[in-house]
């Protein structure tokens, strides 16, 4: 049976979040019978899709024998794991009982499940599961005052499979991190609790609409810490900053590095209010889809409401909850990129992602006091599918899988919403296939965690690839210059092993469920298995020799299943394994 999830939009997920109780309470993470843990989300893999999330309603930590601890969070909270990408959301701060724990399970809020594509189009969202687990990549023995991390890594590759089009089936494919992970953690705020300008430290209690419970974190200032004024100036010195600071009056934001359980390398600090207010401002991340200089604004996708969603609701939900605003800006809105490099308004170019800060967000037109490009405007990606290798080592053809690309004389090449503000009707030039170039240093990678690199001669015909770099040519015969090619890693799942090979690292497929494609020549089994030295695995056995043990003592009604992601080696119906994921079945029949 499948669950089809209702179209919830985000604003009003943002609103439940902003609803949440922040817990009460200070900091509870000092318990001599407990253990103490924050939880963390982040995501990795392209799904292909502009937004998937929904609300996260019950996250609980499971024992080997079914033990499962108390919600980690106290109040359902909303999640958006596109963009996640290389960062991580704080999520909850929670006491657990002591115990080993060997996995996660989390459940969704029925109907909270959501998906736009790049085109801003809603995605209908199916799932054949309400709970989900994800194994703990290491065992957590929690004893009576321990504390840890807890970091779920969704592979976006491996979650979403397209089933129709605007029909996606999602089933996540998670891995829990125990320990501390050195991930940026994206912006978290709350009022100042101490401070020492000799230590370049301060510490903050953080009060969200995210964090179910208040927990104070260590903040400790680098050489290249951004510090910021309420008034959007920097501060010239970290002196200055440290003098401006009052306890428990001023507020303050961070993004940065986390290096302990709750301690933060900060990338850059915001000073929000300085008399304890601890209403923020509106910050919405989305995509620009149109730019006019001369009228002052842009148009703007909204992905998520990171901030001030109390606000920003009902504001959205007074002009009918649009999928996109106008975005108008002046003299006084400020423009960086996301590492705080000034930049001018003509860098703003359709189809790139930022964050558009509001201090005043009631009714339209929306200024905005701050606008974060997450990338320059020449840096353009496109999804595609290799079509001819021939050209290899130095090139190759990909046809655009993205029928909303367009290449036109009226709206830039990568404008994917040419439709938004012109005739329907009007022909445009699509991009149909592009001829790729590999650039001089050019990053080939597999789309797994840690970004596994792949040599050019990897690139095979069937991949689906995203490539970022430099268009060149004309609609007629466009040239991508690359500077980054990103490989979607097949994905095989249903999976039986019939025979193995220790000494040579190898296993045989007797029938194998192929959803994403691995290239030529790979088409379906039987297959044989190579596994990549540093491969992942997963669930019944935790390394490539716990495999091949766990195979030789199976009982004779017992088989192994396997779900493998990986890539093609080029030799017929032949694969190599970065990630594999294994179960024990058992055969009813014998």
């Amino acid at each position: 049976m499948k669950f089809t999830a209702s179209l919830v939009p985000l604003v009003l997920l943002s609103a439940l979040a902003a609803g949440c109780s922040s817990g009460g309470g200070s900091d509870s993470s000092s318990s001599s019978t407990n253990a103490s843990v924050q939880f963390l989300v982040s995501s990795s893999g392209d799904a292909g899709l502009f937004a998937l999330g929904g609300e996260l309603a019950d996250v609980r930590l499971v024992q080997a024998d079914g033990t499962r601890s108390e919600n980690l969070l106290a109040k359902a909270t909303p999640v958006e794991l596109v963009g996640l990408e290389d960062s991580a959301v704080l999520m909850a701060g929670a006491n657990v009982a002591p115990g080993t724990y060997e996995s996660m399970q989390f459940e969704f809020a029925d109907g909270s499940l959501f998906a736009m594509d790049e085109s801003g189009a809603h995605v209908t969202v199916e799932t054949s599961l309400r709970t989900f687990e994800a194994p703990l990549a290491t065992a957590w023995s929690a004893g009576g005052g321990d504390e840890t991390t807890l970091m779920l890594d969704v592979d976006m590759t491996g979650s979403v499979v397209e089933t129709s089009p605007r029909v996606v089936e999602f089933d996540p494919d998670g891995t829990v991190m125990s320990g501390v992970q050195p991930v940026l953690l994206q912006e978290f705020s709350g009022p100042l609790v101490s401070s020492s300008a000799t230590d370049r430290r301060f510490s903050i209690q953080v009060i969200q609409a995210t964090l179910a419970t208040n927990r104070d974190f260590e903040i400790t200032l680098t050489p290249t810490t951004r510090l910021v004024d309420v008034d959007g100036t920097r501060f010239s010195t970290s002196d200055s900053f440290f003098a401006s600071l009052r306890d428990g009056m001023t507020v303050l934001k961070v993004r940065g590095v986390l290096t302990g359980n709750r301690t933060v390398d900060a990338d850059v600090v915001y000073i929000t209010d300085q008399a304890g207010d601890m209403e923020p401002d509106v910050v919405i991340e989305g995509r620009i889809l149109h730019v006019d200089d001369a009228a002052g604004f842009f148009v703007f996708l909204i992905r998520e409401i990171e901030d001030g969603a109390a606000t920003a609701t009902p504001a959205l939900e007074a002009i009918g909850n649009p999928s996109s605003i106008d975005v108008h800006f002046d003299a006084d809105t400020t423009f960086q990129l996301r590492d705080g490099t000034t930049v001018r308004p003509s860098e703003l170019a359709v189809g790139q992602i930022a964050h558009a800060t509001f201090r005043e967000f009631g009714r339209p037109p929306f200024r905005a006091d701050l606008v974060e490009l997450y990338n320059r405007p020449e840096h353009r990606c496109i999804r595609g599918e290799i079509v001819s290798v021939r050209g290899m080592p130095d090139e190759f053809l990909i046809e655009v899988k993205d029928d909303h690309w367009s290449w036109s004389s009226s709206w830039p090449w990568w404008w994917p919403w040419a439709s938004h503000r012109h005739d329907e009707d009007e022909d445009e030039d699509e991009l149909e296939n592009v001829r790729v170039v590999l650039g001089r240093g050019v990053e080939v990678t597999l789309d797994l965690r840690g970004k596994p690199a792949l040599r050019p001669g990897r690139l095979l015909e069937g991949l689906d690839v995203k490539v970022c770099g430099e268009l060149h040519g004309s609609s007629e015969d466009p040239l991508l210059v690359a500077e980054s090619v990103r490989v979607t890693p097949g994905h095989l799942d249903k999976a039986v092993v019939d025979a193995t090979s220790p000494l040579r690292s190898r296993f045989h497929l007797a029938t194998a469920r192929i959803k994403k494609p691995f290239g030529d020549p790979v088409t379906g089994a039987p297959l044989s298995v190579v596994i990549h030295p540093d491969a992942d695995f997963k669930e019944k056995a935790r390394s490539e020799a716990e495999f091949f043990r766990l195979y030789d003592r199976l009982d004779d009604d017992e088989y192994l299943e396997v779900r493998i992601k990986g890539i093609a080696t080029g030799v017929a119906e032949e694969l190599e394994a970065y990630d594999v994921k294994v179960k024990v079945r058992r055969d009813k029949h014998r």
